[in-house]
């Protein structure tokens, strides 16, 4: 496998690793605001969480956006390597 081939192949990876980071601080930020302001996804009036609970669902949101985003990177370099 020639080298330039995987140095594309690894910042293809990273994009997406990157854009897994980003979605999922959108997401934890949306999270928070939310949960802060006492009010769910349907709309309604939800208890607040308590703050360790907060805090174990930002990282758990976080966790699953990096993990899709390196799982769609893998995709992304098999399809590419396929192509080629």
């Amino acid at each position: 496998m020639p080298v330039m081939e995987q140095e594309r192949r690894k910042i293809l990876k990273k994009r997406f690793i990157v854009g897994g980071v980003s979605v999922g601080t959108l997401l934890s930020v949306g999270y928070l605001i939310l949960t802060l302001t006492g009010r769910s996804l349907s709309g309604g009036v939800a208890p607040p969480d308590p703050m360790g609970i907060r805090c174990v669902n930002v990282f758990l949101i976080l966790a699953a956006c990096v993990l899709q985003g390196s799982i769609l990177g893998r995709v992304a370099g098999f399809l590419t390597r396929r192509k080629g």
